[in-house]
């Protein structure tokens, strides 16, 4: 996996990459717009401690453009993110590459690779003037148009564009939408999140009201009391009205043994991630 990476840097800096060695590698979280991906950080070393190499190595999959304009003339998905970045900017990372790997299923993976900076920088959105969030917003916007210019034909664009303030009209009518969608989404969020928070803690109750020889052990982990046998059901074995209304399932699981049911739930067979075999 990390011999095909190197392979795809630039020349001058393959060398350079022979020069350190692999420690080891930990998958890390990824934010919001990588959400279901698989990424990693992988760490290396020169001939000395003092000189340490961390990569991140993130999954590429296909383009959301791909349905409507067909498949990259790439021959993956890593390396058609990373030919999209060095096109963009106008200067790409040193270490940029891509590579895959097969996972635990034997399904192929593909990544992107490059160096791991912690020099990301932004503005206080909450704190900005007027004045600077324009500055701000005219440097965001002149970056993009580079981008798009780059790799584009721009002259077609900056004709569509025109002279007059439709685009520009457009793009802050999106903007405004979005941001109300966001919080209409957000509003829904913490509502599910009560919801959840209720129904876990009036299920706690009940289960220790209904079985008040619950061990102290038991009854300071209700994932475990609620495992327990059927003295915390009714006569009929399913919960009752007040319970169903809150949007459980109307039956109830039957455990053969509180004990045990709580044992599985405190020590559950441990399930790490572990790094691909071709690593």
């Amino acid at each position: 996996m990390l011999d095909d990476y190197r392979a795809t840097v630039r020349p001058p800096y393959q060398e350079l990459l022979k020069n350190y060695r692999f420690i080891g590698a930990a998958q890390k979280v990824v934010g919001v717009g990588s959400v279901g991906t698989r990424c990693w950080v992988a760490a290396f070393s020169g001939n000395q401690m003092a000189d340490p190499l961390v990569l991140q190595i993130k999954e590429a999959n296909a383009s959301v453009l791909e349905r409507f304009c067909g498949r990259s003339p790439c021959l993956s998905h890593g390396e058609r993110v990373v030919a999209g970045q060095r096109l963009m900017q106008t200067t790409s990372g040193v270490l940029l590459g891509w590579t895959h790997a097969r996972d635990e299923h034997g399904r192929r993976r593909d990544y992107y690779v490059r160096q791991l900076w912690n020099w990301k920088m932004s503005v206080d959105l909450d704190h900005v003037s007027a004045d600077e969030l324009e500055i701000y917003g005219q440097l965001c916007a002149w970056t993009l148009a580079r981008a798009h210019a780059r790799t584009g034909e721009r002259v077609a664009m900056a004709s569509y564009l025109g002279t007059s303030d439709k685009f520009d009209a457009s793009m802050v009518s999106f903007a405004q939408s979005y941001a109300d969608q966001n919080e209409a989404d957000y509003e829904q969020f913490l509502k599910r999140i009560t919801v959840m928070i209720l129904a876990s803690s009036a299920m706690r109750f009940f289960l220790l009201c209904r079985r008040p020889a619950v061990s102290q052990m038991t009854r300071s982990m209700p994932f475990a009391a609620a495992d327990c046998t059927a003295s915390n059901t009714t006569a009929a074995g399913s919960a009752p009205s007040w319970w169903r209304t809150m949007g459980t399932p109307a039956r109830w699981a039957h455990t053969p043994s509180c004990s045990a049911a709580a044992a599985r739930k405190v020590s559950p067979a441990a399930k790490s991630t572990v790094l691909p075999a071709s690593l």
